[in-house]
């Protein structure tokens, strides 16, 4: 990723270097604004208009991680794979180990805020010798994870459809199809596609409506669900959140994979939501006051994220009514079996027609972030284009 304007176009020589003329560069500035100067002494000119603000930002990395939808997703896998203690403690050390991670990634994005992230640190703290090695390797890593998450976050939508479906309609055979699966993500991707190829201000309020969708989600967690859950079997008690292992791998006569084993596979239940923190950082060319908004963005999210929600699930524990109902289930997501022994099948319907929406508002923020990844890599030659 070597600097060589005269072949790249829209590339420009970082304008910044010590010993240079004090004229050249305050003539510079003057000709810039200053987030247009400080993303040329980085090697590259303004080509998008800077309008989104610190609410974009935040909503950028808040709603990729999104975990009003993200502890549905694997809810029913974890509860088989190590039980409410298990999801409650791996839960909470991954939301803080990774806010520990946002804030030195923020400190980065500070200094480097560019479209492309941590590539493009990596090329910058590589140093001549290794840093153009670690930007190709990282470049080709973070994109690929970015475009295939896209995918993976709308599968997970739409098995909170399909379950929806099942609930209403259990003998229908077209639900256990294969192509009927891939034909509503299909659609799916196309609805989160949307609010990326049209203009910005499309882009602004899709963050805004689907900031809306979580929250009337976390409203129905925080009340609806202990509502119900008192007027239905009661709550688990104290024992039966925070010390409830559960190993269903094991329940054959081959014991096929050990305590310590579920233990670690189930770090996967948090490490599924709290990986977007590079989703502000890819809207750095387009923010003002990028030094400083997308820092704040990055960090931010993620505590808000942790803080809201580690006591979301030990609501969501404590609700639990038949534990053996929900790792027996034969929904496509068995948070739908959850669902429906705590608010009813129609109310169960309701929610996961909700956490559709706000799931592929969730794909539409991960389309995002590889869109503007590809768009990076691709004018620094990683990707022809």
């Amino acid at each position: 990723m070597e600097k060589t304007p005269e072949n790249i176009d829209n590339k420009i020589e970082p304008i910044a270097r010590s010993g240079e003329d004090d004229s050249i560069v305050e003539e510079t500035k003057n000709v810039f604004t200053s987030d247009e100067y400080a993303l040329a002494k980085l090697g590259y000119k303004q080509e998008f208009f800077r309008g989104l603000g610190l609410f974009e930002n935040w909503a950028a990395t808040f709603t990729s991680m999104n975990f009003i939808s993200g502890i549905p997703v694997l809810f029913g896998w974890v509860m088989y794979t190590g039980g409410p203690t298990a999801a409650f403690a791996n839960w909470t050390m991954i939301g803080g180990l990774s806010f520990i991670v946002s804030l030195s990634m923020s400190e980065i994005a500070a200094a480097l805020p560019t479209a492309g992230g941590i590539y493009y640190w990596s090329y910058a703290l590589g140093g001549a010798e290794w840093g153009p090695f670690l930007a190709w390797m990282t470049g080709w890593w973070n994109w690929a994870g970015w475009v295939s998450v896209v995918p993976g976050v709308q599968q997970g939508s739409t098995n909170f459809l399909i379950s929806a479906l099942e609930i209403k309609y259990p003998a229908a055979e077209v639900l256990t199809k294969g192509w009927f699966a891939w034909l509503l993500t299909s659609i799916g991707m196309l609805f989160a596609m949307a609010p990326n190829v049209v203009n910005q201000r499309v882009l602004q309020w899709y963050f805004r409506f689907a900031v809306i969708i979580f929250h009337v989600l976390f409203v129905l967690y925080w009340i609806w669900f202990p509502i119900r859950a008192s007027q239905t079997g009661g709550f688990q008690p104290g024992s039966g959140v925070f010390d409830h292992f559960y190993n269903g791998i094991n329940l054959g006569e081959e014991k096929q994979a050990s305590d310590a084993y579920c233990w670690t596979i189930s770090i996967l239940f948090g490490a599924w939501v709290f990986y977007g923190y590079d989703a502000s950082v890819h809207l750095a060319e387009e923010t003002q006051e990028a030094s400083e908004v997308v820092a704040k963005g990055m960090w931010m999210a993620t505590l808000s994220a942790w803080v809201m929600s580690v006591p979301t699930l030990i609501i969501i524990l404590f609700c639990i009514q038949d534990f053996d109902g929900i790792i027996n289930g034969s929904y496509a997501n068995n948070w739908a079996a959850y669902l429906v022994q705590l608010v009813g099948e129609n109310g169960a319907v309701a929610i996961l027609c909700l956490l559709w929406v706000d799931s592929t508002c969730a794909t539409a923020s991960c389309f995002m972030s590889a869109q503007r990844v590809t768009y990076a890599i691709s004018r620094d030659g990683i990707l022809p284009g």
